[in-house]
């Protein structure tokens, strides 16, 4: 999963737009973490810190940091359109990582569609 996550970023990183011309990669991730879903939402916001921490002590990827931008989607499919609208227009992120519930994903979908982002979504 890691490296596939690395490949997926430096291949990104490669074919150009807006993530090359930043100093770092900004990763916009859309997750419960309030209500009851914030159960499986916290520990996956907690393992991604645990990895990007990882990754940046280890140079980054292809030499650029990685840095999350985390906003609670409240396990809702409009409250994560919101945000995740919100984090590619506001917050200059060139990929969103998560979304947690089967309605949130498809919508989620949609908008990093028509921003031409990178989503990858998390299967639990």
């Amino acid at each position: 999963m890691k490296r596939l996550a690395l490949g997926l970023f430096a291949y990104a990183l490669l074919v150009g737009g807006p993530a090359t011309a930043q100093n770092a990669i900004r990763v916009g991730v859309p997750m419960p973490l309030s209500g009851p879903a914030a159960l499986f939402g916290e520990p996956a916001v907690k393992g991604m810190r645990m990895f990007v921490e990882e990754t940046n002590a280890a140079g980054g990827v292809l030499g650029k940091k990685i840095e999350l931008v985390v906003r609670d989607s409240k396990a809702s499919a409009d409250e994560a359109v919101r945000v995740s609208r919100e984090m590619i227009l506001k917050e200059d992120v060139q990929f969103l990582v998560g979304t947690l519930t089967s309605a949130e994903g498809p919508a989620v979908s949609t908008i990093a569609k028509e921003n031409q982002i990178i989503l990858i979504a998390l299967i639990f």
